[in-house]
């Protein structure tokens, strides 16, 4: 059985807050780099932007944010406020992944929901690679 999507945290992560009536960023880029092994989300508002930078990830996707309306519809039943960055305890996303991987993986993994005004950024990682967060000022 396919998990529905469950366990919404907010991420613990220190994000500034967002410029905006929505309480989200604008997602500009989606940066893959097989060279560094990182994935870069590039998120700005009126202040400056933030780039969410994930190292080594599983797998990754990106979809307009109006396409998930169970993720949305879940994290209102669980009573989770609106936030940037979310880590999921269980989705088919992540199920899928770790039932049928021809490779295995050594190590628990995390589901993250970078969630935008125009679009979210789903990021599979093992669990211990925590996202990091740069900041920059719009002058």
């Amino acid at each position: 059985m396919i998990p529905r999507v469950s366990g919404f945290s907010i991420a613990e992560l220190e994000l500034r807050e967002p410029d905006s009536g929505w309480g989200l960023f604008e997602i500009g880029q989606v940066n893959w780099s097989t060279e560094s092994g990182r994935l870069d989300v590039v998120m700005s508002d009126n202040l400056g932007e933030l780039c969410l930078s994930f190292v080594e990830p599983i797998s990754f996707r990106s979809q307009d944010e109006g396409d998930m309306i169970d993720y949305w519809a879940v994290r209102q039943d669980e009573d989770i406020d609106v936030a940037p960055l979310y880590s999921i305890e269980k989705s088919a996303y992540l199920a899928g992944l770790s039932g049928n991987a021809v490779s295995s993986f050594n190590g628990k993994l995390s589901h993250w929901l970078v969630a935008g005004n125009n679009q979210c950024v789903e990021v599979i990682t093992y669990a211990e690679n925590c996202p990091t967060v740069v900041e920059t000022e719009r002058y």
